[in-house]
């Protein structure tokens, strides 16, 4: 038996018919300005990224300024004193959403350290990119000190192995689905929006 399509999913449909025909029309209309556009949008989180998630009890709240944005923190335990591990999410996410682990690395005596991206959860900003994922993930390490694992998860993942290679202490390291080809992941974006080809590249380049 067929499925009847949801009032939600009519409304995507036609937001997403109307983003299309939009970067269409401008692809001949405005180039330079659609490139922009699309660039723009390619560093906007999904407007899920800002929904509240419930953070796990006893966690100690702080805010640390990068690059001109106030960064959301999570801690649990002491990770000045006990080895902590550091969650780093993903696009369009937040660090409360690795809650669940927290009482298990509790238990076994870990401190454990989360963060909201610019532009995600708590903190402040509208747009962000690989490189301001790596920034804000060193600038974290920073304050907490070497960690005794770091955790990165899809693009937090990827800005995880570029942040070690810039200096970021850890013991250990588990990447889960780290996004591995941004220029790739900047295609799949244009042929979604319906971006011709020869902007997309120019959208990379720039």
């Amino acid at each position: 038996m067929a499925r009847t399509p949801t009032i939600r999913t009519i409304v995507r449909f036609l937001r997403l018919t109307g983003l299309r025909l939009g970067f269409r029309l401008g692809a001949f209309l405005a180039p330079a300005a659609t490139i922009r556009r699309a660039g723009a949008l390619f560093c906007t989180p999904l407007p899920g990224s800002r929904r509240v998630v419930e953070v796990p009890p006893n966690a100690s709240e702080g805010d640390l300024e990068v690059a001109g944005q106030r960064i959301h923190t999570y801690a649990w335990g002491d990770p000045h004193r006990q080895p902590y591990v550091l969650f780093a999410h993903g696009w369009s996410d937040q660090g409360a959403r690795f809650a669940p682990w927290v009482a298990r690395l509790r238990a076994e005596g870990y401190a454990v350290v989360a963060f909201d991206q610019a532009a995600h959860g708590r903190s402040s900003g509208e747009r962000t990119t690989l490189p301001g994922f790596t920034e804000t993930l060193l600038a974290v390490g920073r304050r907490f000190g070497p960690a005794a694992a770091v955790v990165g998860h899809s693009l937090g993942g990827a800005a995880t192995a570029v942040a070690l290679a810039q200096g970021l202490q850890a013991q250990r390291v588990v990447l889960i689905a780290p996004a591995a080809d941004p220029v790739a992941a900047a295609q799949r974006f244009a042929r979604l929006i319906a971006l011709p080809e020869r902007l997309c590249r120019r959208m990379i380049a720039g």
